[in-house]
């Protein structure tokens, strides 16, 4: 049974008293359940306070709870992969290339003057700090971050990723995210080229029945 008394003439957002207000729709999912959809996204970091008011229940019905506190995530990024890159058309440009996601929209100006790689020698000591420029998708929150060139060496390298304290949001400019890191290995130069004998295949051309060789 619902609850409330619940007609076309009451409408939901006076049931449901959101603090502090969000502009947004209400709507009865079914007799027993109501949703709230933002037009925008929650402010990062705010806790909300829904209050239900009791108006509009039936005169034998009482709850033990009318208020329900809720809190959202504060404003952060994760990187979900780092690759090293080399470009098919031009193999003397190599780099990092990370994709991030961020939980909402991000200034991209701030999130270029924030992003740094450090790369590192096969010992662990910082040889290099890069920076990177970035692009993002049309709502802002997932970015692809192409570190500059690489230089491989004799020795494989390491290179991390570094998403510094400050990057800003859009959405919010208040709203300022942690530190984010992220670690890529980098090829030495032998081992950049190295092929595995085992994958070595020996094979004849269809057309001119000539013998060559491919790796699988």
């Amino acid at each position: 049974n619902n609850p409330f008394i619940l007609n076309d003439k009451i409408e939901l957002k006076d049931v449901f008293l959101l603090s502090p207000q969000v502009e947004g729709e209400w709507k009865k999912d079914n007799e027993l359940e109501y949703s709230f959809t933002p037009k925008g996204f929650w402010k990062p970091g705010q806790k909300y306070k829904i209050k239900i008011s009791d108006d509009h229940f039936r005169e034998n019905i009482e709850f033990n709870d009318y208020d329900y506190e809720f809190k959202r995530d504060k404003f952060y990024a994760r990187i979900t992969t780092g690759k090293f890159y080399v470009n098919p058309k031009d193999p003397s440009q190599k780099k990092v290339v990370t994709h991030v996601k961020f939980n909402y929209p991000v200034e991209l100006s701030s999130l270029n003057d924030q992003v740094e790689f450090e790369v590192k020698d096969h010992t662990g000591k910082i040889i290099e700090l890069i920076k990177g420029k970035a692009t993002l998708d049309e709502l802002g929150t997932t970015a692809y971050i192409h570190s500059d060139h690489i230089q491989l060496s004799e020795k494989q390298k390491e290179v991390k990723a570094i998403l510094k304290k400050g990057i800003k949001s859009t959405f919010d400019i208040k709203a300022t995210m942690g530190e984010e890191t992220f670690f890529i290995k980098i090829p030495s130069k032998f081992s950049f080229m190295s092929l595995d004998i085992k994958d070595l295949k020996s094979e004849k051309d269809k057309k001119t029945d000539s013998p060559y060789h491919s790796f699988h």
